[in-house]
């Protein structure tokens, strides 16, 4: 069974310390689901600094981090994000860190 998590995880400007802004966990699996997930993983981020402007959460250096793991030796990693996911990915200035474990 695939295990799908989702994080965004920030470190405020002029602060060593990260933290974990959102996360998000699925059973599910396919490149179309994890886009889907991106786009609710950063709402929970944008929710969860009170604001709904991605400057606020550029200020976090925020870095999307895609953990998938699964025993099931039929599932081919890979992602695929659309050019709304990505526009939001650069307004907000994150970095993306894909970990597959497959």
């Amino acid at each position: 069974m695939p295990r799908l998590i989702v994080r965004i995880i920030g470190t405020k400007e002029g602060s060593e310390i990260e933290s974990i802004l959102a996360t998000v966990e699925s059973e599910q699996y396919d490149p179309d689901h994890v886009d889907a997930l991106v786009n609710v993983a950063l709402a929970g981020a944008l929710q969860a600094l009170q604001s709904d402007n991605f400057d606020v959460l550029r200020s976090w250096c925020p870095e999307v981090s895609i953990v998938l793991t699964s025993d099931d030796e039929g599932i081919r990693p890979s992602v695929h994000l659309t050019p709304s996911t990505l526009h939001k990915l650069a307004d907000a200035g994150a970095s993306f860190d894909f970990d597959p474990y497959v």
